[in-house]
């Protein structure tokens, strides 16, 4: 289930196990912590996390676990609250800094990026989702606001510190040239139907014109131009097409309950991607890498300076899931 325009998750599991090593520490020994009052789960710096925030949360980190069909025992779901907890927790210090900046996300922003998500649905199906899931609209708002902070934290403070240099860009390629080998392709024709005479005419019909758009195909007879490589192929189809020349056909066959006919195109040897045509991915790769580095480092001291409250209930702190 999509709960937003895209997967984002500043607070990923390395940041979030971090955290929670850190605020273990912090309730072994903050003994005289006063009482949280009903409904907090967390305090942060003074400012309250509510159950319903924590629960809005952990619907959109595990959707679908609360499911009758998908048993989750006690201490699963504890733990689930537990990532969820971490979660708000490092949001939360982001927003209380950008507070502090007067750097914030406007309501405009804010309602832009609500109507994106709104229309990844069908009508309607976004409030029913939110029902489904009983998640409160003001609650869902609340936690898009908060990626959106992080994000805009990430481009405000911590990218424009980053720098990618030429030579950095080609050490990385050079560590990881085995991602950038593009695999051989095979380019065919596929024209299928449970009528053999009729795929034996679309065959030859368009081995003389050369032009799919000449092609009479007649009732419920497909052709389909295909490029995969060929360790993806189904055997027997990979089998047809291995001694095959271009524009050249295979003999018809029976698969499941078609005749089908392949009619190779091309086939491109894999190749290896130059640096230079690959600079701009690696230099994103890069910058993702530091600037997940640069917000360790920031949430790490951030969490050091902090005085974080959280209920009973949820310790000891056991995360799990934080891949999400």
């Amino acid at each position: 289930m999509k709960f937003f325009s895209k997967s984002f998750s500043p607070s990923s599991s390395a940041a979030l196990f971090l955290l929670a090593l850190l605020l273990i520490v912090m309730c072994v020994s903050g003994c005289e912590n006063p009482i949280l009052r009903p409904g907090e789960v967390a305090r942060v710096n003074g400012r309250t996390i509510t159950f319903a925030q924590l629960d809005a949360v952990h619907a959109s980190l595990f959707s679908g676990s609360s499911n009758l069909a998908h048993k989750v025992d006690e201490d699963q779901l504890r733990r689930q609250y537990n990532s969820a907890l971490f979660q708000l927790i490092a949001q939360e210090l982001v927003c209380q800094y950008m507070d502090k900046k007067g750097v914030r996300v406007s309501a405009e922003e804010l309602k832009a990026a609500e109507n994106v998500v709104r229309n990844d649905y069908p009508a309607g199906e976004f409030e029913v989702m939110l029902v489904e899931e009983a998640i409160n609209i003001d609650n869902w708002r609340e936690l898009l606001y908060r990626r959106m902070m992080v994000e805009l934290f990430h481009a405000r403070f911590l990218r424009p510190s980053i720098t990618i240099s030429p030579d950095d860009v080609q050490a990385y390629y050079r560590e990881h040239s085995g991602d950038f080998l593009v695999p051989e392709q095979w380019n065919f024709i596929q024209i299928s139907g449970p009528d053999k005479e009729l795929v034996e005419q679309a065959a030859a019909q368009y081995l003389e014109s050369k032009d799919p758009a000449q092609v009479e195909l007649g009732a419920s007879t497909s052709m389909r131009d295909i490029s995969m490589d060929p360790e993806r192929l189904p055997e027997e189809i990979s089998a047809s097409l291995q001694k095959l020349k271009p524009l050249q056909a295979s003999r018809v066959q029976r698969l499941d309950a078609d005749y089908c006919i392949f009619i190779l195109l091309k086939k491109t040897p894999a190749y290896m991607r130059e640096a230079s045509e690959t600079f701009i991915l690696v230099e994103q790769a890069l910058a993702e890498d530091r600037l997940h580095e640069a917000y360790l480092a920031w949430l790490k001291d951030a969490v050091s300076r902090a005085t974080i409250l959280v209920a009973d209930p949820l310790l000891p702190f056991e995360p799990v899931g934080l891949d999400k």
